[in-house]
């Protein structure tokens, strides 16, 4: 935790008006980083590598930035949404610090949520769509949680949640900031929900919104 705390005040310190050592570093290093991104998604979007479709549609809800942003509620609403119309959810993620098959909190909060809903973690999506429709022939549809990235399986609603209370990551790709990809990846969105606005005043809002509108096509503030 002491390691993760001195990360995030060296990536947002901006109190002296100059780069610290430190930034540097890590801001050459986010250089790097977002060359990788970029030749993975342009691989994507030219079609040299293809997502693969599951048998049912999927929706995906993500995030621009690492960390919480308030997806979880978004996750289990869109589930009920889809309970209220008599077809049937399933859940896939990731397991992201699940250790030995043990759900992680996302998971167990999720559980909670929406007792009875099916739910597959797996790194590979693909795969936990596949695991999930073998184990409940009665699901309709999916609901990927943090997806927007992984892009190997094809989703039919993309839904990107944006925390006011940070919305782009420090304006730094990884491990310089928290972004996990440019801006400009919010042209493949469908959807960006704000998340969290009340904790931030309305003109900052304001600002944010005028930001994403640059990129996406449809938005809903949360």
């Amino acid at each position: 935790m002491a390691w993760e705390q001195l990360y995030f005040r060296i990536i947002s310190d901006t109190q002296w008006g100059w780069l610290t050592i430190p930034q540097i570093m890590l801001r050459v290093a986010s250089l790097f980083y977002g060359c990788v991104v970029w030749c993975r998604n342009r691989l994507f979007d030219w079609g040299w590598r293809n997502s693969e479709r599951a048998s049912v549609p999927v929706i995906s809800v993500g995030n621009l930035t690492t960390g919480g942003t308030g997806k979880t509620p978004i996750v289990a609403y869109l589930a009920r949404l889809c309970q209220d119309v008599g077809a049937d959810p399933g859940l896939i993620s990731r397991g992201y610090r699940s250790v030995d098959g043990v759900a992680n909190d996302e998971k167990m909060l999720l559980d909670l949520l929406l007792p009875g809903v099916n739910h597959v973690q797996h790194r590979r999506r693909v795969e936990a769509a596949q695991e999930l429709l073998s184990k409940s022939p009665e699901v309709h549809v999916i609901v990927m949680d943090d997806g927007f990235q992984h892009r190997q399986l094809h989703r039919d609603l993309d839904l990107v949640v944006v925390d006011a209370t940070n919305p782009f990551g420090y304006g730094w790709l990884l491990p310089g900031g928290l972004l996990r990809e440019p801006i400009a990846g919010l042209r493949r969105a469908d959807v960006v929900c704000v998340s969290r606005v009340d904790q931030v005043k309305a003109p900052r809002v304001e600002e944010i919104k005028t930001t994403l509108r640059r990129w996406v096509r449809a938005e809903v503030p949360i």
